[in-house]
């Protein structure tokens, strides 16, 4: 794990990690910690410069696609449920099968608020989901191109929303209701910054990204401060891009391959 100033691209802080799970990390603005689930299904918040531990709490499973709703200073994500009916006496036969859930996890003591079986269809696209904390909703996106709004009280799937296109890399601007994202056309061989309205599906802009040949996946974030969305290209450069118009606001070369990348600014006096 490293910890990188994206104005001069000056690393901060370097502190080895064993294992993690993909999809699982966050940055908690209550601790100013860094979080992830490691290997062994536990949640650790880590110091993101020194590493040192600040807590951690055993899950039920390797929760992914992860998300915070600051505002209750819960954690929400799903995991994948192993069930073996061999177990269960009334079955005349074993059967083992799988459950998709839904974990929300009080992140200031560890206790788990609820841990319900949900139904996300046939996958889900690991660089795609958000929360929207105005209206506490959880939202996946689906493989066939649909995002999914979820309760996370109930695990109920309400509204389902046809983008009607492949993205990756989304970012939600809560200000705006809008999902950025990317997109690659095969038709033009190019990627394009895309803004969708995230109640509708309807895209409301499309920006041709220049020079750009690879970009590595989940990683993506928005600086509602600058207004701007930012990601990584395949030379490993942090590329900010300005929304309205995909032009490309600064460029902080890294130097060394990145799975994951969480923006976070230090608050004053610490």
């Amino acid at each position: 794990m490293i910890s990188v100033n994206v104005d001069s691209g000056t690393v901060t802080g370097s502190v080895p990690l064993d294992c993690y799970v993909v999809g699982s990390t966050f940055f908690d603005p209550v601790t100013g910690g860094y979080g992830y689930v490691d290997c062994d299904t536990v949640l650790r918040i880590v110091n993101p410069e020194t590493g040192i531990l600040i807590k951690s709490f055993i899950l039920p499973g390797p929760v992914s696609l992860a998300v915070t709703d600051n505002d209750n200073h819960r954690l929400i994500g799903v995991y994948t449920k192993t069930v073996d009916t061999g177990n269960d006496s009334t079955k005349s036969f074993s059967e083992v099968y799988f459950e998709n859930h839904l974990l929300t996890l009080n992140l200031s003591n560890g206790e788990i608020i609820s841990d319900l079986k949900i139904n996300i269809g046939e996958g889900v696209n690991l660089s795609v989901y958000y929360f929207e904390p105005d209206k506490n909703r959880y939202v996946l996106y689906r493989e066939n191109t649909h995002l999914i709004q979820i309760d996370p009280r109930t695990g109920t799937v309400g509204k389902e929303i046809s983008v009607g296109r492949d993205i990756f890399n989304a970012s939600y601007n809560e200000e705006e209701n809008n999902l950025i994202a990317i997109r690659y056309s095969p038709v033009d061989d190019k990627y394009f910054l895309e803004v969708i309205n995230s109640e509708t599906g309807a895209l409301i802009s499309s920006k041709a990204i220049e020079h750009e040949d690879s970009f590595c996946l989940n990683i993506s974030g928005y600086d509602s401060e600058t207004g701007s969305y930012y990601t990584v290209n395949g030379k490993y450069e942090v590329i900010f891009y300005s929304v309205p118009s995909g032009e490309v606001i600064k460029r902080v070369p890294l130097n060394y391959p990145l799975t994951d990348i969480k923006f976070w600014k230090r608050q004053i006096g610490s």
